[in-house]
């Protein structure tokens, strides 16, 4: 996540995304579900730290065109990616590992935080507020 890049604050991006391309930042879970997560008694700040991805406009086209902007998720909300595998549109991390979206779970979102030495300090003071209160 160097600074002064456009991919700056996305954890996810598309493989191959052309910056000169239109693109636009995605939840990897449609906020519709997540607000309803939210309705149901999960805290805002868990919500906060689920995925997000960097795509091009033509993919979050493939989204609406195969029905996927509001669906296609893992509805127990272990496997992030799912909608992403069926639109075939291919990730890699902000640090340019491969995601497989057939099999990336929210676990291995959480370890990629961990990982992320700006976004783990948010991650721990956020939580270890919370744990204080």
């Amino acid at each position: 996540m160097a600074a002064g890049s456009r991919r700056f604050g996305c954890l996810y991006i598309e493989k191959n995304l052309d910056e000169a391309e239109p693109f636009i930042a995605e939840h990897a879970i449609p906020v519709s579900a997540l607000v309803k997560l939210f309705e149901r008694g999960m805290p805002f700040v868990d919500l906060a730290f689920f995925p997000v991805s960097l795509i091009s406009k033509i993919s979050d086209r493939r989204l609406a065109e195969a029905k996927l902007t509001k669906s296609g998720h893992d509805e127990s909300f272990k496997e992030v990616f799912r909608r992403y595998a069926i639109a075939e549109i291919a990730l890699e991390t902000h640090d340019g590992k491969p995601v497989d979206p057939e099999t990336w779970t929210m676990d291995d979102h959480l370890s990629l935080i961990r990982r992320t030495p700006a976004l783990n300090e948010v991650y721990d003071a956020v939580f270890r507020r919370i744990a204080s209160n």
